[in-house]
This record gives structure tokens, C-alpha cells and sequence, in this order.
């Protein structure tokens, strides 16, 4: 009988492989496997041993030690909850840069609610202000109106009226300012008024540009905002179309993989007289270890791609226990079947057929792998284009910037500006005090010579009488 013939997976196999794939996944085998007079494997399973290489070499990306046991216990029907590992890095830059937007948006909502606060303080300073300017330019005008009956009243005087005119004189010399430091302190009481009051009008106008400075800055925030809400929306609508056609992808590898395994072992159960042929085929087997190993080592390199298919290997894991279960009731049944072998033979060549159609399949799956790597491809090229995108909000950030300063340099001009015209008020200001100072001292002598009048009448009158 030749050693090197085409047979059928064996027990023995199958729990090698099980135990390797459990290895591969860094779980610690529960069971020593069983002495290696049992079966030999067939030279196809190659194919089967590179995949499962494949398959199990993967490490879950949400397990920080890279062994895969975080996807023991998930089925197939968990791989659309667990995202794309790229657009989930993508998903959380966006989530961190909305929560640093409105950071931002709060704290120049507060800063306008406390400039704005500021803004009604000043105003209330500043209509106190014009009230009391108001009221002291009232009073100069009473006095200024008060000189100018006094001078009326004098100008055509009956010999009755004498002595109601000398107390309305007497009135309004002690209603009239004194002294010229009186008039000064007023003058001077008007200007500082007036100062203060273009002060408090040049701090409001500045407090209403940094409200308007920081308005802009609100609406640009929001308006970067709402795009990375867009964004963040595109991303997640990518990303469930991205899972759902991985997750149709894993179901029908599931049930590839679980009609493979029906059907080695049916042929296991129907191939017992080839045991003794295991003592033949051990070095065999021990090339087919090597080379599975080296498979190890190099998709190893490849940790990457792949990543939702190592869900897969625990359901697979369970099955194969199951199965192994059912594999040594079903050897002790074997021996009443020794006369279907030749039927069973036929049911060979059939699995044979399938099996090379599998393979045919296995073709299908990595183009489907080459799509997903395009398409990882396309999202980092997307990653790229954000980043130029912040590079030119940054160069656009520093442009207003410098109109900024721009703007600053226009304000110290209408200051300067707003200095010059004060400077003229006062001067206006210090020509009136001047005039009202020479309208006081003529009434002071029309005083003193209504004064002399008089008295130069009663001494008249007297004489008269006498």
C-alpha cells in the first residue's frame, strides 16, 4: 500500500490542528493530545492548515495584549457592533476635536456675558455723567440769564423802583460767584465731566469691537463645529456600510468552514481501516507541522489585516470539540460498516470535488480582502486631506491675526483723534470761564455806580428838604 496516497483527515489530525489554532491564540490546551498511531492527514490539508494559520493569527484589536481572547464567546452575528479599527480612531479624533470646540464656544460665551455686563456698567457711569453735566451747564445758564436782567433792570430805572432794585442787586451779587476760584472750580468741574465722559465713551466703543471680535470668532467655531458633526456623521454611515458587507463576508466563511467539516467527517467515520496507515504518514505530518509554523511566523508579520475574522475562531473552537465528541462515538461504529467502503469511496471523490471548489472560493475571499485594503487606503488618503484642511484654517487663523493688529493700530488713531478734540473743548471751555470773568467784573462796577447814584440822590433830596 503506498504511504504517500491521498487519505482523509483522522482524529489525530484534527485535534493537532485544534490544539495548534488554540495555541496560536494564546489559549493553554485543556487536554494532551493522543498518541500518534491514530490517523495520518491528507496531503490537501495545506490549504486547510493555511487558513486556519490565517485565521487564527489574528490578535483582537480591543484586547491590549494582542492574544485574541477578547473575541472568545462572540458569534458571527457581534461583527457589525465592533467598528473598523481606522474609522474608530477616525470616530474618536472627531468626538475629542467637538468636545474642544465647545469648550471653546463656552468660554467665549462666558467672556461675552462678562463684557457685557461690563458694557451696562459703563453705560450706567456714563448717563450719570451727562446727567451731572447737564445739570452744572443749567446752572451756568441761570447765572448767565441772572446777569442778564440784572443788566436789563438797570439799563431804564424808575425813582420808585429804587429800593426794590437795590434788593434785587443785593440778591443777585450774593447769588453770583464770588471769586474767580469759584468759576475755575466750576470750569474745571465741567471739563473733568466732559474728560470722563469721552473716556467712558471710548472704553464703551472698544468693548463693543471685542464683542464683535469675539461674535465672529463664535460663529466661525460653530461653523467648524457643525462640519465635524457632518463628518463624524459620514464616518459612522461608512463605517456601518463597512461592517454590514464584512459581516455578510464572515457568515458565509462560517458556513463554508462548517459544510468543510461535515463532510471530513463523514469521510472519518467511513475510512477506519486506514489507522494503521498513521505510522507511515508520521513524517508527513511532521513536514506538514514545519511548514505550519513557518506560515506562523510569516502571516505573523501581517497582524493587521484580517482583524474581524478571528471572531470566527471560538464558535469554530466549539464546533470542533463538539465534533470531536461525536467522532469517538462514532469510531466504535465503524466496525460494523467495513462493507460500504466502497460506496463511502465514491462519497470521496464527490468531497474531493468540493473541496477544490472550496478553493475556487477561497480566491473570491481575498480579492474581497484586497477591496477592504482599498478601501483602508482610501480612508487614510481622507485622513491626509483633513490634515491640509486644519493647515490652511491655522494659516487663515494667523491672516486675522494680523488684520487684527491692523484694526488695533486704527483704534489708537481715533483715540489719539478723540484726545485732540477733547484738547479743543477745553480750550473753548477756558475762553468762556474768560468771558463770564469780564461779564462779572462790568456788573460788579455797574453795582458800585448804581451804589454812588443813589447815594448822590438822597444827598439831593436832602438838601431839597431842607
Amino acid at each position: 500500500m503506498n504511504p504517500h496516497r491521498r487519505i482523509p483527515q483522522g482524529l489525530f489530525h484534527s485535534q493537532r490542528q485544534f490544539h495548534f489554532r488554540r495555541s496560536l491564540a494564546g489559549i493553554a490546551p485543556t487536554t494532551s493530545p493522543p498518541p500518534t498511531t491514530t490517523s495520518s492527514p491528507p496531503k490537501r490539508t495545506k490549504r486547510r492548515n493555511v487558513f486556519s494559520a490565517i485565521t487564527d493569527s489574528q490578535p483582537d484589536l480591543n484586547d491590549a495584549s494582542g492574544s485574541g481572547n477578547a473575541a472568545e464567546g462572540r458569534g458571527a452575528d457581534d461583527i457589525q457592533n465592533n467598528p473598523h479599527p481606522s474609522l474608530k480612531v477616525r470616530i474618536l479624533y472627531r468626538d475629542e476635536q467637538e468636545q474642544t470646540l465647545r469648550e471653546r464656544v463656552e468660554t467665549l460665551t462666558s467672556q461675552i456675558e462678562s463684557l457685557h455686563k461690563d458694557q451696562q456698567e459703563r453705560a450706567e457711569e456714563s448717563r450719570d455723567m451727562a446727567k451731572m453735566l447737564k445739570r452744572v451747564e443749567a446752572e451756568l445758564t441761570l447765572k448767565k440769564a441772572a446777569v442778564l436782567d440784572f443788566k436789563a433792570c438797570c439799563g431804564a430805572p424808575r425813582c420808585d423802583d429804587w429800593y426794590n432794585l437795590d434788593k434785587a442787586a443785593q440778591a443777585l451779587c450774593t447769588d453770583l460767584p464770588s471769586s474767580d476760584q469759584d468759576l475755575q472750580f466750576i470750569a474745571d468741574l465741567v471739563s473733568a465731566a466732559r474728560e470722563e465722559a469721552g473716556g467712558i465713551n471710548q472704553m464703551l466703543q472698544e468693548k463693543n469691537e471685542q464683542l464683535a471680535n469675539l461674535d465672529g470668532q463664535l460663529v466661525s467655531l460653530r461653523k467648524d463645529l457643525q462640519t465635524v458633526r457632518s463628518e463624524k456623521d459620514e464616518l459612522e454611515a461608512a463605517n456601518g456600510k463597512l461592517n454590514n458587507e464584512l459581516g455578510v463576508e464572515a457568515v458565509n466563511l462560517l458556513k463554508r468552514e462548517t459544510s468543510f467539516i461535515a463532510g471530513m467527517n463523514m469521510v472519518q467515520k467511513q475510512q477506519k481501516k486506514h489507522i494503521t496507515q498513521a505510522e507511515a504518514d508520521s513524517t508527513h505530518i511532521a513536514k506538514l507541522e514545519e511548514e505550519c509554523s513557518k506560515l506562523k511566523e510569516k502571516l505573523s508579520k501581517n497582524v493587521l489585516s484580517r482583524s474581524i475574522q478571528t471572531q470566527n475562531i471560538t464558535k469554530l473552537e466549539e464546533e470542533k470539540n463538539r465534533l470531536l465528541a461525536d467522532k469517538q462515538m462514532a469510531e466504535e461504529k465503524l466496525h460494523s460498516k467495513q462493507e460500504k467502503i466502497q460506496s463511502l469511496q465514491r462519497s470521496k471523490e464527490e468531497l474531493e470535488k468540493k473541496i477544490e471548489k472550496l478553493t475556487k472560493n477561497q480566491a473570491a475571499v481575498d480579492e474581497s480582502r484586497q477591496l477592504q485594503e482599498f478601501q483602508i487606503t482610501n480612508i487614510q488618503s481622507d485622513r491626509d486631506s483633513l490634515a491640509q484642511r486644519l493647515e490652511n484654517n491655522k494659516v487663515e487663523i494667523s491672516k486675522l491675526q494680523a488684520l487684527l493688529e491692523s484694526k488695533g493700530e486704527e483704534i489708537l488713531q481715533l483715540s489719539n483723534r478723540v484726545e485732540d478734540l477733547n484738547d479743543e473743548t477745553q480750550v473753548e471751555m477756558n475762553n468762556e470761564v474768560e468771558r463770564l470773568k469780564e461779564q462779572h467784573k462790568e456788573a460788579v462796577e455797574e453795582c458800585t455806580e448804581l451804589k454812588n447814584s443813589r447815594a448822590a440822590l438822597k444827598a439831593d433830596q436832602k438838601l431839597d428838604v431842607c
